[in-house]
């Protein structure tokens, strides 16, 4: 309930104040005496633009405020605790420029204008003589019976029942738009098990990707670590591990001498276990790799494959996983609607049955 407006500063007005009490209030005073100055006050307070017009002459600014006493079923009240300002009372608050730039506080905190309209239209309506009124509205006059009624359940139920129920009629109207529904059905299947055939777990197109990189750049693959290999630790040709130990052996015989090269002959010794780690790595890749033209040819059919795929269903190959767990649900949702009314009534009989409750 509106229980205090003020006015300051604002159109012709210097200063109001009007407490208002329970019930209804009328006010009333020739046509120019500023009536329509409190409705407009209200209006700002619940979020309506405004300009410098607003604020009154030689003044810096336009203050408006609105005080409301609030129940504990009120939905402004639930609305001030989900926004923290739930406060004992109820307090809107405008500021207005001339300048034409505006503030909004909701119990003294500063707000944005959308959250002081949003808070206002749980708390104030605004009718003008030649307006729609809202008691005259449909959805406002049920509104206020369920209120009355306190059905939420049976509301809940109902409003349940309705999704499932235009759920159903809409299912059907697209089958009937579709033609045959075993066709329908015929192309759902085939969707779903293009896509149940291919290994679209996570990162498997990653893997494959790589796989077939490697397949294809086998031969460079592998002429690349075989040089390396000679070259590390080849016989023919001074290699790195050799000459390691030849450095080493001819260091050791002057250490003696130079403490220092002590240190050195460690370091090339833990660079002569990295270098024989290095090359256990180079040996088991060189293994592995095994340039097959006919594996290639498959890793490529399967990209293809994938890539074909993602242009069937609009979407890019990364995205084929998320499509086929949506076909899942898609067709199991299809297979029990199916079962629901195809299966026992026929696709006839079930848009009648559909159509039944409509004639009681």
């Amino acid at each position: 309930m509106l229980r205090h407006l003020a006015l300051k500063d604002f159109a012709v007005v210097r200063s109001a104040e009007l407490e208002f009490g329970a019930g209804m209030t009328v006010i009333s005073g020739e046509t120019g005496a500023g009536k329509s100055l409190l409705v407009d006050a209200l209006g700002f307070l619940s979020g309506l633009r405004a300009d410098s017009g607003v604020v009154r002459h030689g003044a810096e600014r336009a203050e408006l405020s609105a005080e409301f006493d609030l129940d504990e079923a009120s939905p402004a009240l639930a609305w001030l605790r989900e926004h923290e300002l739930d406060e004992k009372d109820c307090q809107l608050r405008r500021v207005i420029r001339a300048d034409g730039g505006s503030r909004a506080f909701i119990n003294g905190r500063s707000v944005t204008l959308a959250q002081l309209a949003e808070l206002a239209g749980l708390l104030v309506e605004i009718h003008g003589q030649h307006e729609h009124q809202a008691l005259l509205s449909r959805p406002s006059q049920l509104g206020l019976l369920d209120a009355y009624a306190r059905n939420e359940v049976e509301r809940k139920a109902t409003r349940e029942a309705a999704v499932a129920w235009n759920a159903l009629v809409q299912e059907r109207d697209v089958l009937s738009g579709q033609g045959d529904v075993s066709d329908r059905i015929n192309y759902l299947e085939h969707q779903f098990n293009e896509l149940e055939r291919e290994d679209l777990a996570p990162g498997a197109l990653e893997s494959l990707s790589a796989s077939h990189r490697r397949q294809a750049n086998a031969s460079g693959l592998i002429d690349a670590c075989n040089a390396a290999f000679t070259r590390l630790a080849g016989e023919e040709a001074p290699s790195v591990s050799r000459q390691l130990q030849q450095t080493r052996s001819e260091l050791a015989r002057v250490a003696e001498h130079e403490p220092r090269l002590r240190e050195v002959d460690a370091l090339l010794d833990s660079a002569n276990i990295q270098l024989e780690e290095a090359l256990v790595v180079l040996d088991k890749v060189r293994d592995d790799l095994d340039a097959d033209p006919a594996q290639l040819m498959e890793l490529e059919r399967r990209l293809t494959r994938l890539h074909d795929l993602a242009r069937k269903h609009r979407v890019s190959p990364e995205q084929l996983e998320a499509r086929r767990l949506a076909g899942v649900g898609r067709h199991q949702e299809f297979h029990a609607f199916v079962a629901q009314g195809i299966g026992t009534l026929g696709f006839v009989g079930f848009q009648r049955n559909l159509e039944t409750p409509a004639a009681h």
